[in-house]
């Protein structure tokens, strides 16, 4: 098999494999899916700082070369914000391709998002908060701990969207959000897989702490008889 230029492996001191990818001439670190295509995985934390360097200086070399399209299908992003600082950088791309993608505890906070295509991603711990969300394609998206706040969804689609737990500050599903040319029952879809398995488990937890409540219980009446 021909060797990809664009994918490197590195070896650390431990002996383990960091993989990397370059795209938009960055390299970034990457991972490979469960049919051995590997993708960009940015991750926050301590390299918070470069990453999202990072992705300010890519942005901004698109917008420069005259591109008009983002490519961000299947990347993985988790502990990153699209913030006031990087969502205006977003804005000229007429479309923006996070398809398949996965966003792990990722905030969108402050700011527009539009003519995106997040159809078929993963939504784990996600917060929405006052960003207007104009012609955007959630379809087949599995929402997972998701917050929506202060938010605008405009001529958005939601189509078999699988929803487990939708929070707010409140308490409620969504808080202050609006909706213009938008079927917003869409949104009240069926848990996914993963929101079941929770779920199951959650039921059992509870089932063994009241079993085991119950033979303290017993455990207490029968030293009381004693």
């Amino acid at each position: 098999m021909k060797r990809d230029e664009n994918i490197r492996e590195v070896e650390q001191e431990d002996g383990e494999i960091n993989l990397f990818i370059k795209k938009y001439d960055i390299w970034w670190p990457a991972s490979k899916n469960e049919k051995g295509e590997v993708f960009p995985d940015l991750r926050g934390e301590e390299g918070y700082k470069s990453t999202h360097d990072n992705l300010r200086k890519m942005l901004i070399a698109l917008e420069q070369s005259g591109a008009r399209e983002i490519d961000f299908s299947h990347w993985s992003f988790s502990d990153l914000n699209f913030d006031e600082e990087i969502l205006p950088l977003i804005e000229f791309a007429d479309k923006i391709d996070f398809s398949g993608a996965y966003f792990g505890r990722v905030s969108f906070d402050s700011g527009q998002l539009k003519n995106a295509d997040f159809s078929g991603v993963e939504f784990s711990q996600v917060y929405f908060g006052n960003i207007d969300i104009r012609d955007c394609n959630f379809d087949k998206t599995n929402f997972s701990e998701i917050y929506l706040t202060q938010s605008t969804f405009t001529a958005c689609r939601f189509k078999d969207v699988q929803l487990d737990e939708v929070k707010s500050e409140t308490g409620n599903r969504f808080i202050n959000c609006k909706y213009i040319n938008t079927d917003r029952e869409k949104l009240t879809s069926k848990p996914s897989v993963l929101g079941k398995i929770n779920n199951f488990k959650n039921k059992i937890a509870s089932m063994q702490n009241k079993s085991q409540d119950v033979k303290q219980k017993q455990h207490q009446h029968t030293d009381i008889q004693r």
